[in-house]
């Protein structure tokens, strides 16, 4: 099976991914992985294909206790599944052409 996650570039979120990537790539699926450098060689040593983007949050770290910051924080993340690293381009859908996922 072809397997296509997307995931926000953080810790707390790539890091409880990790346990299924493995167990997918383990049972022999391919799982291709949405995500920033930070996490490309983690991923990638449990044999995932990695398609980076810009980390955003390098240049921006929102103060998700206000109303206004986690405004912010949710724009960050529409911009990182929708735009990618061109914002001509939908990056997510551009992933989503080159394979075929089920």
């Amino acid at each position: 099976m072809k397997i296509l996650m997307v995931n926000f570039p953080a810790e707390g979120h790539v890091n409880p991914t990790l346990g299924m990537v493995k167990g997918f790539t383990d049972r022999g699926d391919d799982v291709h992985y949405i995500t920033t450098e930070q996490f490309k060689e983690r991923l990638e040593g449990l044999d995932a294909t990695v398609h980076l983007h810009t980390n955003w949050l390098r240049f921006y770290a929102p103060n998700t206790h206000t109303v206004d910051g986690l405004n912010d924080f949710l724009k960050i993340h529409k911009v990182l599944t929708t735009t990618g690293t061109e914002p001509s381009n939908n990056f997510l859908f551009s992933v989503a052409q080159q394979k075929t996922f089920m």
